[in-house]
């Protein structure tokens, strides 16, 4: 009798659970599942995150709509404070359907998502820009330039010469005026492959040729 009333609870116990699990589940699920409402597009650059100064948002939406006036690419820079849950690339895809980027003969839309909370780039690219602008460029556009500058709170310089990076591929003819001069950190060889190679030297100079630059040792300087 008393093994039975101790698996009683035991089993209320194990239900109980598994019916909080399915619960948290379905809430994930809906959760997953609910579209993301962004604003109306009002002006190419929709700093929601407000990260940009002022001057980068009116120069930059500037910019961008004289270039989609002139018959360019429709290029959008979005960034959001909170990604609520949602994955970057979800919210990407669905603001580019509200927002309806690019012409739609042409489908030549751009989008740039920034979330810096979230610590997440994406660059949502139209079926009609998918020769020019690639998967692989814009992975290498976000690694290479953007995010090594983000990573430095530079978040004017990012958005800036991330948006230039992009024009390279999408409108090669047109060019942002006035882009900052700085370039990130680290965009040379990196530190790992540096320090790989010094060591490679240090071990051929005093293991295996001890005698390398011993030899032939005038020395070239300043006179």
């Amino acid at each position: 009798m008393l093994k039975n009333q101790r698996k009683k609870p035991l089993k209320k116990l194990l239900k109980l659970n598994f019916k909080l699990i399915l619960l948290l589940a379905a809430f994930q699920s809906v959760i997953a599942q609910a579209k993301w409402v962004a604003p109306a597009l009002t002006r190419p650059v929709m700093d929601g995150a407000a990260i940009l100064s002022s001057s980068t948002q009116k120069n930059l939406s500037s910019a961008l709509e004289k270039l989609w006036n002139q018959g360019g690419s429709q290029i959008a820079v979005y960034t959001v404070p909170d990604l609520q849950g949602q994955t970057i690339e979800q919210i990407s895809i669905d603001t580019a359907d509200q927002w309806k980027l690019g012409d739609p003969k042409k489908d030549n839309g751009v989008l740039f998502i920034i979330a810096p909370n979230d610590r997440a780039v994406r660059i949502e690219v139209g079926q009609g820009l998918e020769g020019n602008l690639t998967d692989a460029h814009s992975k290498r556009i976000i690694d290479e330039t953007v995010i090594p500058l983000f990573k430095e709170n530079l978040w004017d310089e990012g958005v800036l010469l991330g948006v230039a990076e992009i024009l390279k591929r999408t409108d090669p003819s047109f060019t942002l005026e006035n882009l900052p001069t700085h370039h990130p950190r680290g965009t040379g060889l990196p530190a790992g492959k540096l320090i790989f190679l010094i060591l490679i030297f240090i071990f051929l100079k005093f293991f295996l040729f001890p005698t390398l630059g011993l030899r032939h040792g005038r020395a070239h300087g300043l006179r």
